[in-house]
């Protein structure tokens, strides 16, 4: 008896050492091995190099053939200290079970234009059900080469990350830099959750917005850093359920609806929550635009609990971007309603620290401002506010103050 008790108490104590041995691999972010995990799909075992000259992009192709042909929720490791040079690539679904992606080493883009063969995103991700990627690598976009003026083909410059057509998208823990054009672009999505990431690119590169939404919904991105030379984040069309929290933003131009309504499109956002967020050196900081002779509707808008600070414009409804002779001349616009700013403080750059620019054909309605404080950086330079054709209560205590409202 007393033998056995003796040997159950060692195949106790050797399953504890195995479970502590695999928490500190965890932890350390270590890949385990292929024999105690038959779905980690390494890519160097599939050759690729991580020199950051040769190209990767077969490998990278061959381990997520791999995992997508897998059952059991496969994750496809990008080891750390190596640097991959990847050329526009294509991940595409439908894949047999869920994916993950752990990346600890860097991607990069390739600087060789002949490379890219006039792809419109870096890496694409399409039509997969239940993708996560997450770690705490760089993915470089080495933008600098399409921001140049002399560069031929910057109206055309790619996106960095783009994901098309899936359900179910966890991105966290990465740093994207440098995108020739927008960061991450969602488009056609439903539920998706972007957290803890850092997005980066200089104030003067064009184009280069953090992350745009369109035609997506039910959509979560929280406690990030994101500085670049265009919006933050932008929501397009088509979008709805957005919940955007604790965001640092800046350098760029604040967080936009839009624009939406350009040449005469239809335009769909509803739904949108806002809050608690920082916009440092920013050119807007809570943002909608639309164009003239747009059609449809941006409704159910919150933006709550902001900080600003050196913001030019901290507030700003403009139903006619990038107008500026002969506005208000087109027959429709994008209707705007039921938008609230509440709790905004902090300073601004501008005289005018607030405008609602809105439509005499379709004006703003239910506009609502409230606990706003906004002064201007120089504590001696008066404020004021524009506003044209916004309706809604009035803005009892608001700084600046905002007649047209209550009228």
């Amino acid at each position: 008896m007393e033998e056995m008790w003796l040997f159950l108490l060692q195949e106790i104590k050797s399953e504890v050492v195995i479970f502590l041995v695999s928490l500190c691999v965890a932890s350390l972010g270590l890949a385990p091995s292929s024999a105690a995990s038959p779905n980690i799909f390494n890519v160097d075992t599939f050759g690729a190099v991580g020199d950051g000259k040769t190209d990767d992009s077969h490998a990278f192709l061959r381990a997520w053939g791999a995992a997508c042909a897998a059952y059991g929720g496969p994750t496809i490791y990008i080891p750390g200290a190596k640097i991959f040079l990847l050329k526009p690539i294509q991940f595409q679904g439908p894949c047999n079970s869920s994916i993950n992606i752990q990346v600890l080493g860097n991607l990069v883009a390739p600087r060789d234009m002949w490379m890219w063969k006039d792809a419109f995103s870096w890496l694409l991700f399409y039509g997969i059900n239940q993708l996560t990627i997450y770690g705490s690598g760089k993915i470089d976009g080495q933008g600098s080469l399409w921001w140049a003026k002399h560069c031929q083909n910057c109206k055309s410059a790619p996106t960095a990350m783009s994901f098309q057509s899936l359900n179910g998208l966890v991105l966290k823990g990465l740093r994207i830099v440098n995108s020739p054009r927008n960061h991450i672009s969602i488009n056609g999505c439903t539920d998706v959750s972007i957290h803890d990431i850092g997005i980066w690119a200089p104030e003067d590169s064009p184009n280069t917005d953090g992350i745009n939404i369109g035609n997506s919904q039910h959509v979560e991105i929280r406690n990030s850093n994101i500085g670049t030379g265009d919006d933050c984040i932008s929501v397009l069309s088509g979008t709805s359920n957005v919940s955007i929290s604790r965001i640092n933003c800046g350098p760029g131009h604040g967080i936009s609806i839009g624009s939406l309504g350009q040449d005469g499109s239809q335009a769909m956002v509803e739904k949108i929550h806002v809050e608690h967020c920082t916009f440092n050196g920013t050119s807007n900081g809570a943002r909608i635009k639309t164009w003239e002779g747009g059609s449809g509707y941006a409704r159910g808008i919150t933006f709550e609990h902001i900080y600003v600070n050196s913001v030019e414009i901290p507030i700003l409804i403009d139903q006619h971007y990038f107008c500026s002779t002969n506005c208000q001349h087109e027959g429709s616009a994008v209707r705007v309603s039921d938008v609230k700013f509440v709790g905004i403080h902090g300073t601004a750059t501008l005289s005018q620290p607030i405008k609602l620019t809105c439509s005499n054909i379709v004006p703003c309605t239910d506009i609502v401002l409230s606990d706003i404080i906004l002064t201007h950086v120089d504590p001696k330079i008066p404020i004021s506010s524009n506003c044209t054709n916004a309706h809604g209560p009035p803005c009892p205590g608001c700084i600046p103050s905002l007649p047209c409202l209550g009228k």
